[in-house]
This record gives C-alpha cells, structure tokens and sequence, in this order.
C-alpha cells in the first residue's frame, strides 16, 4: 500500500540524515512533503504522477544502498 511506502520513506529520510546523506534542510522538506502526501492518501485522494515521481527520487536519495554507502565510507 501506498501509506506504508510513504512511511518506509520517512524512515529512511531520517536514516540518510544520519548517515550524512542528505542536509537537515533536505529532511525537513521531504519529510514535511511525505507527510502531506500520507494525509493526501488517508483522505481518499491518490497521487498524482508528478507527486508520484517526487516520492520516488526521494526514496532514490534516501535509498538503503546509499546509507550503507555514505557508513561504509566513514
């Protein structure tokens, strides 16, 4: 389901902050567009394609390969 998905992606949002991945300003833009977007879902309304996209170059940054990476490197 699609909520989960925008929950998984938080997560990991704040798993790349971390790591170093990502700055604190990226955290906070994504994690509040993911949390509108999980409203948006749970009020009935899909999302669009450009939103759709948006999300998944979010979970493209915040991927478990780029984490993995950005420790390793450390």
């Amino acid at each position: 389901m699609v909520v989960e998905r925008i929950q998984e992606c938080i997560v990991n949002v704040d798993r790349s902050l971390a790591a170093g991945v990502i700055t604190q300003h990226s955290r906070d833009r994504f994690v509040d567009f993911l949390k509108k977007m999980r409203t948006q879902l749970t009020t009935g309304r899909p999302l669009s394609p450009g939103q759709n996209k948006y999300v998944s170059d979010i979970e493209t940054q915040c991927s478990s390969s780029n984490i993995e990476e950005a420790d390793n490197w450390v």
